[in-house]
């Protein structure tokens, strides 16, 4: 309770917020980590694996088709705009 006393009931959607993301950020890890696995291991195919993983491939990788992941820059930068208000907004729409 300690950590939450500067804190008031007006904080509490930027703190719930805050939370969610690091847990879909655990939870996206532990997927990848999963999928990575079965590659490793020959039950999905390569093309299984570029379908199903989140992640944009490696430039260096041959074979690979780069494809700039221009909707998570512009997601980072418009996220550095927004303000509480606007967060705030967006979600209950």
């Amino acid at each position: 309770m300690v950590q939450y006393r500067d804190f008031t009931y007006a904080d509490t959607d930027r703190l719930n917020y805050k939370n969610e993301k690091e847990e879909n950020a655990q939870q996206e890890l532990e997927y990848e980590q999963q999928l990575k696995e079965k590659f490793d291991n020959g039950e999905i195919s390569e093309a299984e694996y570029a379908t199903l993983s989140h992640q944009t491939p490696v430039p260096n990788d041959p074979g690979a088709a780069f494809i700039p992941d221009y909707a998570a820059e512009n997601e980072a930068e418009i996220e550095r705009q927004l303000e509480e208000e606007d967060r705030l907004y967006l979600m209950n729409k």
